[in-house]
């Protein structure tokens, strides 16, 4: 496996040596990382959580619900305090979405 000359490090055995070790230790401790990044796309974790989805997608119903309930729609047009009740609540679901995510 020692090759008898060696690019970078001159013709010091011993320094080769230290070279070739090095390298073959370098390369064994990155290995795991290697043979994971590699593996089948099927084989991978899920990106997402199926209850943290659920749970954001459960605050959104929750948020329409009232907007249904307490919001006068047929005054949007007429009643400014109104069309900044909906504008507002519309505004912070995005933005509370992803107050949780990573």
């Amino acid at each position: 496996m020692l090759q008898p000359t060696c690019s970078g490090v001159g013709g010091d055995p011993s320094r080769r040596i230290r070279f070739e070790v090095r390298a073959r230790n370098l390369y064994f401790d990155l290995k795991p990382y290697l043979d994971r990044y590699r593996r089948a796309p099927h084989a991978l974790p899920p990106l997402t959580d199926p209850d943290l989805v659920a749970k954001k997608l459960a605050q959104i119903e929750t948020w329409i619900a009232e907007l249904r309930t307490l919001a006068r729609l047929d005054s949007l047009g007429e009643d400014v305090k109104e069309e900044r009740f909906v504008e507002h609540t519309l505004q912070i679901a995005p933005r509370d979405m992803n107050a949780g995510l990573p």
